[in-house]
């Protein structure tokens, strides 16, 4: 490690790890089968959203996903750049890997949102789908050495999955009550 490090050293080691990362990605990732793996979920689990979204809470719905998208790419980039978890197979060779957290698991947290119309359900069915991707998906992205548990458990990824869930609806409960309250003044004037 340097004693004083300059932006220069931050900025030589950051070429060093994309020119390292990318040759890697070139020679041991791109086009391998957990490559199209990845691949293919980016465009199976969008069109079954697709299949199974209610039209006509679809801004609704965005919204929500939104919110867990921009939570989950947070909480990524964070527990990445602390080298708590990695990556070993990504789609495009950057870092942080965005597409898993701008479309997969948005999707996913999207339905629950859905189908659940109590917060008692959505927070029940967050539960359940916490427990499915910490103790499920991901050690079987393990065994596929797709994810990479550093200095990281898959308690801690249930307790991230638990957060975006509640957080996101909580986010969207304020928006619905403001939302609400506007529409009430311009009814009333």
């Amino acid at each position: 490690m340097l004693n004083n490090p300059t932006w220069q050293d931050i900025t030589n080691i950051r070429e060093n790890l994309f020119q390292t990362y990318l040759k890697y990605w070139l020679d041991n990732e791109f086009f391998s089968f957990n490559w199209w793996v990845l691949l293919t979920l980016l465009f199976v689990i969008p069109i079954i959203w697709w299949i199974l979204a209610d039209k006509k809470r679809i801004f609704e719905l965005l919204t929500y996903g939104l919110f867990v998208s921009a939570l989950a790419t947070l909480f990524d980039s964070l527990f990445m750049s602390m080298v708590l978890f990695g990556h070993k197979t990504r789609l495009i060779p950057i870092l942080p890997p965005l597409l898993p957290y701008l479309t997969m698991i948005p999707f996913i947290y999207m339905l629950i949102y859905q189908w659940f119309s109590t917060l008692k359900s959505k927070i029940i069915a967050t539960i359940i789908l916490a427990l499915i991707l910490a103790y499920l998906a991901e050690p079987i992205l393990v065994w596929m050495e797709i994810y990479d548990l550093q200095k990281w458990t898959h308690t801690y990824s249930f307790a991230v999955y638990l957060t975006l869930g509640i957080i996101s609806k909580l986010l969207m409960m304020f928006l619905v009550k403001e939302e609400a309250k506007v529409v009430e003044r311009r009814d009333y004037e």
